[in-house]
Protein backbone atom coordinates (compact mmCIF):
# COMPACT_ATOMS: atom_id res chain seq x y z
CA UNK A 1 0.00 0.00 0.00
CA UNK A 2 1.85 3.32 -1.35
CA UNK A 3 1.73 6.50 1.17
CA UNK A 4 -0.10 8.24 -1.13
CA UNK A 5 -3.08 5.90 -1.02
CA UNK A 6 -3.92 5.58 2.30
CA UNK A 7 -3.49 9.44 2.66
CA UNK A 8 -6.60 9.22 0.04
CA UNK A 9 -8.61 7.39 2.32
CA UNK A 10 -8.83 10.91 4.19
CA UNK A 11 -7.72 10.04 7.70
CA UNK A 12 -9.55 12.91 9.11
CA UNK A 13 -9.54 13.77 12.88
CA UNK A 14 -12.78 11.44 13.08
CA UNK A 15 -11.65 7.45 13.41
CA UNK A 16 -15.27 6.23 13.37
CA UNK A 17 -15.85 8.16 9.86
CA UNK A 18 -18.29 6.39 7.80
CA UNK A 19 -16.05 6.80 4.63
CA UNK A 20 -13.45 5.05 6.64
CA UNK A 21 -15.94 2.69 8.04
CA UNK A 22 -16.56 1.27 4.69
CA UNK A 23 -13.03 1.66 3.44
CA UNK A 24 -11.20 -0.05 6.53
CA UNK A 25 -14.01 -1.96 8.60
CA UNK A 26 -14.31 -4.75 5.76
CA UNK A 27 -11.05 -4.65 4.53
CA UNK A 28 -9.75 -7.72 3.17
CA UNK A 29 -6.46 -6.80 5.07
CA UNK A 30 -6.83 -6.69 8.37
CA UNK A 31 -6.03 -2.73 9.13
CA UNK A 32 -4.58 -1.47 12.41
CA UNK A 33 -3.65 2.08 13.19
CA UNK A 34 -1.74 3.28 16.40
CA UNK A 35 -0.55 6.67 17.99
CA UNK A 36 2.90 7.62 16.44
CA UNK A 37 3.41 8.87 20.50
CA UNK A 38 2.53 5.62 22.40
CA UNK A 39 1.25 3.49 19.88
CA UNK A 40 -1.42 2.56 21.11
CA UNK A 41 -4.28 1.44 19.11
CA UNK A 42 -6.55 3.75 17.52
CA UNK A 43 -8.27 1.57 15.35
CA UNK A 44 -8.54 -2.24 14.73
CA UNK A 45 -10.90 -3.67 11.65
CA UNK A 46 -13.28 -6.14 11.93
CA UNK A 47 -11.40 -8.95 10.33
CA UNK A 48 -8.52 -8.36 12.83
CA UNK A 49 -10.46 -8.06 15.67
CA UNK A 50 -12.19 -11.44 14.68
CA UNK A 51 -8.87 -13.14 14.32
CA UNK A 52 -7.83 -11.75 17.26
CA UNK A 53 -10.44 -12.52 19.98
CA UNK A 54 -10.50 -8.60 21.23
CA UNK A 55 -12.91 -6.10 21.14
CA UNK A 56 -12.11 -2.76 20.23
CA UNK A 57 -12.28 -1.85 24.20
CA UNK A 58 -9.80 -4.12 24.71
CA UNK A 59 -7.64 -3.53 22.11
CA UNK A 60 -7.56 0.39 22.56
CA UNK A 61 -5.73 -0.33 25.73
CA UNK A 62 -3.29 -2.33 24.35
CA UNK A 63 -0.14 -1.86 22.06
CA UNK A 64 1.62 -3.67 19.01
CA UNK A 65 4.49 -5.72 21.39
CA UNK A 66 1.10 -6.79 23.02
CA UNK A 67 0.13 -8.85 20.47
CA UNK A 68 3.59 -9.40 19.24
CA UNK A 69 4.65 -12.37 21.80
CA UNK A 70 8.30 -12.22 19.80
CA UNK A 71 8.57 -8.78 19.97
CA UNK A 72 9.31 -6.46 23.28
CA UNK A 73 8.33 -2.55 23.11
CA UNK A 74 12.10 -1.80 22.68
CA UNK A 75 12.51 -4.12 19.74
CA UNK A 76 9.39 -2.65 18.04
CA UNK A 77 10.49 0.85 18.68
CA UNK A 78 13.59 0.19 17.37
CA UNK A 79 11.81 -1.47 13.95
CA UNK A 80 9.67 1.69 13.41
CA UNK A 81 12.61 4.41 13.95
CA UNK A 82 13.14 4.55 10.21
CA UNK A 83 9.91 5.79 9.86
CA UNK A 84 9.79 8.23 12.21
CA UNK A 85 13.12 9.56 11.47
CA UNK A 86 12.46 9.71 7.49
CA UNK A 87 14.75 7.00 6.31
CA UNK A 88 12.40 4.89 5.38
CA UNK A 89 8.64 5.15 3.59
CA UNK A 90 7.62 1.76 4.34
CA UNK A 91 8.13 -1.32 6.09
CA UNK A 92 7.59 -4.51 4.93
CA UNK A 93 8.15 -7.97 7.75
CA UNK A 94 6.53 -10.90 8.86
CA UNK A 95 5.60 -11.60 12.62
CA UNK A 96 3.71 -13.24 15.07
CA UNK A 97 0.41 -12.30 16.45
CA UNK A 98 -0.71 -14.06 19.70
CA UNK A 99 -4.84 -14.42 19.95
CA UNK A 100 -6.61 -13.52 23.04
CA UNK A 101 -7.06 -17.46 23.37
CA UNK A 102 -3.21 -17.74 23.23
CA UNK A 103 -2.86 -19.36 19.99
CA UNK A 104 -0.64 -17.84 17.77
CA UNK A 105 -0.67 -17.40 13.68
CA UNK A 106 2.36 -15.66 11.50
CA UNK A 107 1.80 -12.47 9.70
CA UNK A 108 2.69 -10.09 6.72
CA UNK A 109 3.26 -6.88 7.88
CA UNK A 110 3.24 -3.49 5.59
CA UNK A 111 3.42 -0.52 8.05
CA UNK A 112 3.70 3.30 7.25
CA UNK A 113 3.62 6.82 9.05
CA UNK A 114 1.00 8.75 7.79
CA UNK A 115 -0.21 12.44 8.39
CA UNK A 116 -4.02 13.22 9.03
CA UNK A 117 -5.04 16.55 10.35
CA UNK A 118 -4.20 16.01 13.58
CA UNK A 119 -0.68 14.63 13.33
CA UNK A 120 0.62 11.24 12.57
CA UNK A 121 -0.40 7.96 13.09
CA UNK A 122 0.94 4.68 11.93
CA UNK A 123 -1.04 2.48 9.81
CA UNK A 124 -0.51 -0.82 9.35
CA UNK A 125 -1.80 -3.30 6.70
CA UNK A 126 -1.96 -6.72 7.48
CA UNK A 127 -2.55 -9.93 6.04
CA UNK A 128 -2.52 -13.82 7.95
CA UNK A 129 0.02 -15.62 6.34
CA UNK A 130 -0.44 -19.15 8.27
CA UNK A 131 -1.64 -21.19 5.72
CA UNK A 132 0.76 -19.82 3.43
CA UNK A 133 3.54 -21.04 6.11
CA UNK A 134 1.61 -24.01 6.85
CA UNK A 135 1.69 -25.12 3.06
CA UNK A 136 4.98 -24.66 2.55
CA UNK A 137 6.37 -26.88 5.89
CA UNK A 138 4.14 -29.23 4.19
CA UNK A 139 5.97 -29.50 1.47
CA UNK A 140 9.23 -29.24 3.02
CA UNK A 141 8.28 -32.60 5.38
CA UNK A 142 6.92 -33.98 1.96
CA UNK A 143 10.06 -33.45 0.44
CA UNK A 144 12.34 -34.58 3.09
CA UNK A 145 10.30 -37.59 3.06
CA UNK A 146 10.59 -38.03 -0.45
CA UNK A 147 14.38 -37.70 -0.43
CA UNK A 148 14.06 -40.51 2.59
CA UNK A 149 12.03 -42.95 0.12
CA UNK A 150 14.93 -42.28 -2.49
CA UNK A 151 17.25 -43.27 -0.23
CA UNK A 152 15.55 -46.60 0.90
CA UNK A 153 15.15 -47.12 -2.42
CA UNK A 154 18.59 -46.15 -3.84
CA UNK A 155 20.26 -48.43 -1.11
CA UNK A 156 17.39 -51.21 -1.63
CA UNK A 157 18.41 -51.13 -5.54
CA UNK A 158 22.19 -51.18 -4.48
CA UNK A 159 21.36 -54.33 -2.58
CA UNK A 160 19.61 -56.05 -5.25
CA UNK A 161 22.94 -55.60 -7.70
CA UNK A 162 25.22 -56.28 -5.19
CA UNK A 163 23.39 -59.81 -4.33
CA UNK A 164 22.42 -60.56 -8.59
CA UNK A 165 26.10 -59.98 -8.88
CA UNK A 166 26.94 -62.44 -6.39
CA UNK A 167 24.44 -64.89 -7.34
CA UNK A 168 25.73 -64.56 -11.04
CA UNK A 169 29.30 -65.10 -9.93
CA UNK A 170 27.47 -68.31 -8.40
CA UNK A 171 26.39 -69.47 -11.57
CA UNK A 172 29.55 -68.79 -13.68
CA UNK A 173 31.82 -70.68 -10.93
CA UNK A 174 29.38 -73.79 -11.22
CA UNK A 175 29.54 -73.54 -14.86
CA UNK A 176 33.31 -73.44 -15.22
CA UNK A 177 33.50 -76.46 -12.32
CA UNK A 178 30.98 -78.21 -14.58
CA UNK A 179 32.74 -77.39 -17.63
CA UNK A 180 36.13 -78.86 -16.35
CA UNK A 181 34.78 -81.61 -15.09
CA UNK A 182 32.88 -82.78 -18.82
CA UNK A 183 34.28 -85.79 -20.49
CA UNK A 184 32.60 -83.85 -24.05
CA UNK A 185 34.51 -81.83 -25.41
CA UNK A 186 31.23 -80.44 -27.32
CA UNK A 187 29.61 -80.50 -23.84
CA UNK A 188 32.71 -78.33 -22.31
CA UNK A 189 32.34 -76.08 -24.70
CA UNK A 190 28.56 -75.23 -24.76
CA UNK A 191 28.80 -75.07 -21.03
CA UNK A 192 31.87 -72.84 -21.42
CA UNK A 193 30.13 -70.45 -23.97
CA UNK A 194 26.96 -70.04 -21.40
CA UNK A 195 29.81 -68.95 -18.67
CA UNK A 196 30.42 -66.35 -21.55
CA UNK A 197 27.04 -65.18 -21.79
CA UNK A 198 26.38 -65.25 -17.81
CA UNK A 199 29.43 -62.86 -17.29
CA UNK A 200 27.91 -60.57 -20.11
CA UNK A 201 25.17 -59.88 -17.72
CA UNK A 202 27.09 -60.28 -14.50
CA UNK A 203 29.60 -57.17 -15.55
CA UNK A 204 26.21 -55.02 -16.43
CA UNK A 205 25.48 -55.01 -12.57
CA UNK A 206 29.00 -54.84 -11.56
CA UNK A 207 28.71 -52.18 -13.25
CA UNK A 208 25.45 -50.99 -11.53
CA UNK A 209 26.67 -51.69 -8.10
CA UNK A 210 29.93 -49.47 -8.76
CA UNK A 211 27.30 -46.53 -9.62
CA UNK A 212 24.72 -44.23 -8.05
CA UNK A 213 22.30 -45.11 -11.17
CA UNK A 214 20.66 -48.61 -10.59
CA UNK A 215 18.47 -48.70 -13.18
CA UNK A 216 20.83 -46.86 -16.06
CA UNK A 217 23.87 -47.38 -17.76
CA UNK A 218 26.27 -45.52 -20.12
CA UNK A 219 26.51 -48.21 -22.90
CA UNK A 220 28.99 -46.40 -24.23
CA UNK A 221 31.23 -46.99 -21.41
CA UNK A 222 30.02 -50.53 -21.18
CA UNK A 223 30.58 -51.68 -24.48
CA UNK A 224 33.99 -50.94 -25.42
CA UNK A 225 34.98 -52.20 -21.70
CA UNK A 226 32.90 -55.51 -23.39
CA UNK A 227 34.44 -55.70 -26.77
CA UNK A 228 38.37 -55.30 -25.01
CA UNK A 229 37.26 -58.23 -22.78
CA UNK A 230 35.78 -60.30 -25.05
CA UNK A 231 38.73 -59.77 -28.16
CA UNK A 232 41.50 -60.45 -24.76
CA UNK A 233 40.03 -63.73 -23.91
CA UNK A 234 39.82 -65.48 -27.04
CA UNK A 235 42.98 -64.13 -29.05
CA UNK A 236 45.39 -67.14 -28.46
CA UNK A 237 47.89 -67.23 -30.93
CA UNK A 238 46.13 -64.67 -32.85
CA UNK A 239 46.64 -61.22 -32.70
CA UNK A 240 43.21 -59.25 -33.72
CA UNK A 241 43.26 -55.91 -33.89
CA UNK A 242 40.02 -53.90 -32.29
CA UNK A 243 38.90 -50.58 -33.47
CA UNK A 244 36.28 -48.90 -31.77
CA UNK A 245 34.21 -45.49 -32.74
CA UNK A 246 31.04 -45.05 -30.41
CA UNK A 247 29.41 -42.05 -29.64
CA UNK A 248 29.97 -41.37 -25.88
CA UNK A 249 26.79 -40.60 -23.53
CA UNK A 250 24.44 -43.43 -24.65
CA UNK A 251 22.48 -44.58 -21.64
CA UNK A 252 20.08 -47.13 -21.82
CA UNK A 253 18.10 -49.04 -19.17
CA UNK A 254 19.27 -52.13 -17.45
CA UNK A 255 16.39 -54.47 -19.17
CA UNK A 256 17.56 -52.60 -22.64
CA UNK A 257 21.04 -52.55 -22.14
CA UNK A 258 21.32 -56.93 -20.91
CA UNK A 259 19.88 -58.25 -24.66
CA UNK A 260 22.27 -55.93 -26.62
CA UNK A 261 25.23 -56.24 -24.85
CA UNK A 262 24.45 -59.86 -25.13
CA UNK A 263 23.97 -59.20 -29.33
CA UNK A 264 27.31 -57.71 -29.37
CA UNK A 265 29.07 -60.32 -27.28
CA UNK A 266 27.70 -63.01 -29.28
CA UNK A 267 28.39 -61.35 -32.90
CA UNK A 268 32.18 -60.73 -30.95
CA UNK A 269 32.70 -64.00 -29.98
CA UNK A 270 31.53 -65.76 -33.67
CA UNK A 271 34.05 -63.38 -35.31
CA UNK A 272 37.10 -64.52 -32.80
CA UNK A 273 36.11 -68.09 -33.22
CA UNK A 274 35.60 -68.28 -36.83
CA UNK A 275 36.54 -65.37 -38.75
CA UNK A 276 39.98 -65.85 -39.05
CA UNK A 277 40.29 -69.38 -39.24
CA UNK A 278 43.92 -70.30 -40.80
CA UNK A 279 45.11 -66.43 -40.74
CA UNK A 280 47.50 -65.24 -37.64
CA UNK A 281 45.31 -61.89 -37.14
CA UNK A 282 42.91 -59.37 -38.47
CA UNK A 283 40.85 -56.80 -37.77
CA UNK A 284 37.64 -55.79 -36.31
CA UNK A 285 35.72 -52.65 -35.90
CA UNK A 286 33.10 -51.89 -33.81
CA UNK A 287 30.59 -48.65 -34.53
CA UNK A 288 27.99 -47.14 -32.58
CA UNK A 289 25.87 -44.04 -32.69
CA UNK A 290 22.62 -42.57 -32.54
CA UNK A 291 20.62 -41.99 -35.55
CA UNK A 292 17.00 -39.96 -35.30
CA UNK A 293 15.58 -42.22 -32.62
CA UNK A 294 17.39 -45.13 -33.49
CA UNK A 295 20.70 -46.16 -32.25
CA UNK A 296 23.05 -48.23 -35.07
CA UNK A 297 25.25 -50.79 -34.48
CA UNK A 298 28.16 -51.89 -36.54
CA UNK A 299 30.41 -54.53 -36.14
CA UNK A 300 32.32 -55.72 -39.23
CA UNK A 301 35.87 -57.67 -39.74
CA UNK A 302 38.33 -58.69 -42.58
CA UNK A 303 38.05 -62.21 -42.01
CA UNK A 304 37.24 -64.84 -43.84
CA UNK A 305 33.02 -64.13 -44.59
CA UNK A 306 30.28 -66.01 -44.71
CA UNK A 307 29.97 -68.80 -46.93
CA UNK A 308 27.03 -69.06 -49.82
CA UNK A 309 24.13 -66.03 -50.05
CA UNK A 310 23.47 -64.99 -46.93
CA UNK A 311 20.19 -63.71 -48.06
CA UNK A 312 19.08 -67.32 -48.81
CA UNK A 313 20.86 -68.95 -46.01
CA UNK A 314 18.80 -69.87 -42.76
CA UNK A 315 21.49 -69.89 -40.03
CA UNK A 316 20.12 -71.60 -37.16
CA UNK A 317 23.37 -71.82 -34.70
CA UNK A 318 22.60 -70.94 -31.51
CA UNK A 319 24.56 -67.81 -31.57
CA UNK A 320 22.47 -66.46 -34.87
CA UNK A 321 18.99 -67.26 -33.01
CA UNK A 322 20.44 -65.49 -29.47
CA UNK A 323 21.65 -61.98 -32.09
CA UNK A 324 17.90 -62.49 -33.87
CA UNK A 325 16.16 -63.47 -30.75
CA UNK A 326 17.17 -60.75 -28.01
CA UNK A 327 17.21 -58.11 -30.87
CA UNK A 328 13.68 -58.69 -31.86
CA UNK A 329 13.15 -58.16 -27.92
CA UNK A 330 13.90 -54.84 -28.90
CA UNK A 331 12.35 -54.26 -31.58
CA UNK A 332 15.04 -53.73 -33.67
CA UNK A 333 16.50 -55.02 -36.58
CA UNK A 334 19.72 -57.24 -37.71
CA UNK A 335 21.29 -56.91 -41.11
CA UNK A 336 24.06 -58.86 -42.42
CA UNK A 337 26.60 -58.71 -45.29
CA UNK A 338 29.80 -60.28 -46.42
CA UNK A 339 31.17 -57.66 -48.76
CA UNK A 340 35.01 -58.46 -49.89
CA UNK A 341 37.03 -59.93 -46.74
CA UNK A 342 35.12 -60.43 -43.88
CA UNK A 343 31.39 -59.96 -42.44
CA UNK A 344 29.35 -57.00 -41.57
CA UNK A 345 26.63 -57.04 -38.56
CA UNK A 346 24.24 -54.21 -38.40
CA UNK A 347 21.92 -53.89 -35.30
CA UNK A 348 19.39 -50.93 -35.47
CA UNK A 349 17.30 -50.90 -32.40
CA UNK A 350 15.08 -47.92 -31.23
CA UNK A 351 16.95 -45.13 -28.63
Amino acid sequence: MKQSGVAGVGLGSQFDSAELGLIVEDAASEIYLFSAEDCRFLLVNRGARENLGYSMVELEAMTPWDIKPEVSEAQFRDMIRPLHDGTAQVLDFETIHRRKDGTDYRVEVRLQLVTNGSGKVFFAAIRDVTARHEMAEALRRNAELLEDALRVKDMLLHEVNHRVKNSLQTVISLLQMQAGQADDERLAADLGEAQSRVEVIAKIHHNLYATSQHNRIDFSAYLTGLANDIVMSHEGERTVTLSTDVEPGIDLTLDRAVPLALVVSEILVNAMKYAFVGRHGGRIGIAVRKSNDSIVLEIADDGVGFPGELGKTERTGIGSRIIRGLTARLDGTVAVASAGPGAIFRITVPA
